[in-house]
Formats: C-alpha cells, sequence, structure tokens
C-alpha cells in the first residue's frame, strides 16, 4: 500500500537486530556524539523517514509536534507528564481520508466511503 521505503520501514529487521545487539548503549550515549557511535548505523536515512512520515494523515504533524515538545522539554529538566504518566504516540493512518483531507476539508473525519472511522 506504501511506497518501497515505508514498506520496508515495516518489513526490515535489520534495525530490529541492530538496536538489539547495541540494548542498553543508548544510555551511555551523549549528546553531539551520536554520528560517531556505533549505534548511529541504526537510524533510519533523513529519506525514509521524511517519506515515512509524509505518508501520515495530517494529524500526524500533532503528534510529531506534541512529541517534539515534550522531548524539548525533558532535555531542558522541565516537567512533563511523562513523569506521571505511560503515554503511546501513534499516528492513525487513514489513507483514503488522506487524500479527502488535502484535497478539500482538512478536518474531515469520514474515509472515502463516508464512514467515521472514529465512531464506526
Amino acid at each position: 500500500m506504501g511506497s518501497k521505503v515505508q514498506n520496508s520501514w515495516f518489513r526490515d529487521d535489520r534495525a530490529r537486530e541492530c538496536h538489539t545487539q547495541f540494548d542498553g548503549y543508548i544510555q551511555t550515549l551523549k549528546a553531539g556524539e551520536y554520528t560517531a557511535s556505533k549505534f548511529f548505523k541504526c537510524f533510519r536515512t533523513s529519506e525514509q523517514i521524511f517519506e515515512y512520515v509524509d505518508a501520515l494523515w495530517s494529524a500526524g504533524s500533532s503528534n510529531l509536534y506534541a512529541l517534539s515538545s515534550m522531548l524539548d522539554d525533558i532535555v531542558n529538566k522541565k516537567k512533563t507528564a511523562a513523569e506521571l504518566f505511560n503515554l503511546y504516540f501513534v499516528p492513525i493512518v487513514n489513507i483514503d481520508g488522506y487524500d479527502i483531507s488535502w484535497n478539500s476539508n482538512q478536518l474531515q473525519r469520514k474515509n472515502a466511503n463516508e464512514v467515521d472511522l472514529n465512531r464506526n
């Protein structure tokens, strides 16, 4: 259903193997040393990341903004909801609704068959 890069994002087990190999390493990683570390090769290329994010529905940008804002607060030692709750950031993918939201009503909640995915 997605592009080759998107599909490889889900099928590619190399990243999982890499993360398993370096399990626990992220705790010792210091800011500014990411690209010099052995762990760096576990990350996706920026092209893969951008193509995946571009495929998300418009609500995905709000999800990414909230996550980014919270991570900034954590780095700056500000209190966040993450200290009190287990938070899960899950993008909701509505492929046919994505096209509708960009070409007509951006706040469209229904898919191409007029089914409200939040209610049915």
